[in-house]
């Protein structure tokens, strides 16, 4: 049996395919699956992307003054939350595409979810104003669009017979 918005669905079958995206049909069935770091359980933070409108990017700071500035934002005004900055993209336009704030939580929890889903969010509000306060280029940036879900790295994995190796993956 199924469950959805909708109420409960049976469905028989031989096999299935887990198209959950986090192991949820495997793990209902039974399955083995781990989940994060083996001692703490732990999985890689989740990420909000946006993008920010209205750069100068002909005068914003290089990539690397970039990451120096964001390692050092807890300093400023207003204090930046999340001080990574793992990439970011220039597009035509005054855009740039930003994947900088990570929120770590449980993948599988829906109210640890609603609330990394909230923080991501707020942190993208908080990032937003410290690059118009702080860095050459965005005094005039603001908020064009964010992604409609914060982004899942990591979640259950299921145990299956074989696990691939990166030495597997070089020998190739």
């Amino acid at each position: 049996t199924f469950t959805h918005n909708g109420g409960p669905i049976k469905a028989a079958g031989k096999v299935f395919i887990d198209g959950t995206g986090d192991g949820l049909l495997a793990a209902m069935a039974g399955a083995e699956y781990a989940f994060g770091d083996p001692k703490t359980h732990e999985v890689m933070p989740m990420t909000t992307k946006f993008v920010v409108a209205g750069v100068d990017t002909e005068h914003m700071p290089t990539h690397g003054e970039h990451k120096e500035l964001c390692a050092k934002g807890m300093n400023d005004t207003p204090a930046l939350i999340n001080t990574n900055l793992s990439c970011y993209v220039v597009r035509s336009g005054g855009r740039v595409h930003f994947n900088a704030i990570r929120v770590p939580g449980n993948t599988i929890d829906p109210l640890d979810l609603s609330r990394v889903e909230a923080e991501g969010r707020r942190r993208v509000a908080n990032f937003v104003a410290w690059l118009k306060a702080n860095v050459r280029g965005y005094e005039n940036c603001y908020l064009d669009k964010m992604g409609s879900h914060i982004g899942v790295r990591e979640s259950r994995c299921v145990v299956g017979d074989y696990t691939l190796t990166y030495a597997d993956w070089k020998a190739q």
